[in-house]
């Protein structure tokens, strides 16, 4: 069996939300401190980055983190691939940027590995022998335990593994947006882990929001989440619903556990800028879902 399907908690705390990035708006560093804090002492095992987030604002704030708390008790991964551009971002995969964008990485981290590296997104422009030759070697410097692929598909999943040794994939899923099942029969071949992002849909899910909201161009829940504006919103709406019918006292918990009750899902990934939605987020592994809610779910979304 795949070792990461072993070590790999099943709620990973996500960093995207706290990294200063203008998509997400602003946060108070001293409350994302007690978020951090409150890791362990939630069970929360696994933090996952990017040198993207806030342009190296998530991973800078996790490498003060890890001056006072013992970087060993954590997987830590990051992913590379986007660099800052102007009003945009660039792809790059190339085995000489990957060199500088790993260096950089782990200085920020203030640490001298990573337990998965992921590739963020595909980069068309690179070959993808050239990409994971560079983050094999990676692994046998001891900088990377684990290679992962983020939003990959899946003639592309089947390629890096003839290439090399894939560990885990992170891609996109949630009750609202079941779109990557697809990849599940993929994953059970490869025996891959696999990290779910987005599994409140930037917080929809949580109930929060209980009219359309006005959002700035710039914010996540524009480009990024699709479930804000429109039919899609009421569609979030009808969910919630459903989720509140199922668990009334956390809708979020509730979409946390669909995700994890597939089998195929080994992680769920959430974020979270105040330590009264991380508790609640982190309260999911109190309790599951039954296989009649699971059916619900599965038959009204």
């Amino acid at each position: 069996m795949n070792e990461l399907k072993q070590i790999l908690p099943k709620l990973a705390f996500g960093t995207w939300p706290i990294s200063g990035a203008r998509e997400w708006g602003v946060f108070d560093e001293s409350e994302t401190q007690k978020v951090l804090r409150a890791l362990l002492e939630n069970n929360i095992t696994c933090i996952d980055t990017a040198a993207i987030y806030g342009l190296g604002g998530a991973e800078s704030l996790l490498g003060k983190f890890f001056k006072d708390v013992p970087r060993k008790n954590f997987i830590l991964t990051s992913k590379c691939g986007l660099l800052p551009a102007d009003r945009a971002v660039k792809f790059d995969l190339s085995s000489k940027s990957l060199q500088t964008q790993i260096e950089n990485t782990l200085r920020r981290l203030n640490t001298d590995y990573l337990d998965i590296y992921f590739l963020h997104w595909p980069d068309k422009n690179t070959p993808l022998e050239e990409t994971l030759t560079q983050m094999d070697k990676f692994r046998k410097e001891g900088k990377i335990r684990f290679i992962g692929l983020s939003n990959f598909t899946e003639d592309l999943i089947k390629q890096a593994a003839q290439i090399t040794k894939i560990d885990c994939l992170q891609n996109e899923f949630s009750l609202l947006n079941q779109e990557n099942k697809r990849l599940f029969p993929l994953i059970k071949e490869l025996d891959l882990a696999f990290m779910a992002y987005g599994v409140l849909n930037g917080g929809i899910l949580s109930g929060k929001y209980k009219q359309m909201p006005n959002l700035a161009k710039t914010d996540v829940r524009s480009f990024f989440y699709k479930f804000y504006k429109g039919e899609n919103f009421l569609k979030a709406q009808n969910a919630a619903a459903l989720l509140k019918q199922i668990h009334p006292t956390s809708m979020a918990q509730a979409a946390i556990n669909f995700v994890l009750s597939f089998e195929e899902v080994t992680c769920a990934i959430f974020g979270a800028k105040t330590l009264k939605q991380f508790k609640e987020n982190a309260g999911a592994l109190s309790w599951q879902l039954t296989t009649e809610q699971k059916e619900l779910l599965c038959k009204n979304c």
